[in-house]
């Protein structure tokens, strides 16, 4: 498995409390399918979800994060935009803020897996979305590379 080290910058510090309060919230309150699609028919979903399940950092991006139960197991979902519409965060910064919220494997192994992908409107990337699974073990799920 591909790991990486990624030095957590002092602004990132006042961040990883609250990082660390949805990561709990979002690992005890884990999203089935079920309970999504009775979400949407409740019209809760996006704007109860995304309040309820995002923060804002100091760097001024917004990170949406929960762990959701396909059937496969359960994964993590991190979706990162920025507050300023169409701003998306560089390649960089989001492996930084992938790793402030504890993925496993590197952003390069989850392109791989084919479990990243922009969110567009009208054409501009608005968000960028990764999802891994919560043990970080794709292999196990999917077979080895």
């Amino acid at each position: 498995m591909d790991y990486f080290v990624i030095e957590i910058e002092p602004e990132a510090e006042e961040d990883q409390n609250k990082i660390q309060e949805l990561i709990k919230k979002a690992e005890e309150n884990i999203f089935t399918v079920t309970m999504v699609k009775e979400m949407i028919s409740e019209g809760k979903i996006p704007s109860e979800f995304f309040e309820e399940y995002s923060i804002e950092l100091s760097n001024g991006h917004v990170a949406l994060f929960n762990v959701e139960d396909t059937g496969d197991g359960p994964f993590r979902h991190l979706c990162v935009t920025h507050k300023l519409p169409g701003e998306v965060p560089p390649i960089p910064e989001f492996k930084r803020i992938m790793k402030l919220f504890e993925f496993k494997n590197s952003l390069d192994i989850c392109i791989q897996r084919g479990f990243v992908w922009d969110n567009e409107i009208e054409g501009r990337k608005v968000a960028i979305n990764v999802v891994e699974p919560l043990d970080g073990d794709f292999d196990k799920l999917y077979g080895p590379l």
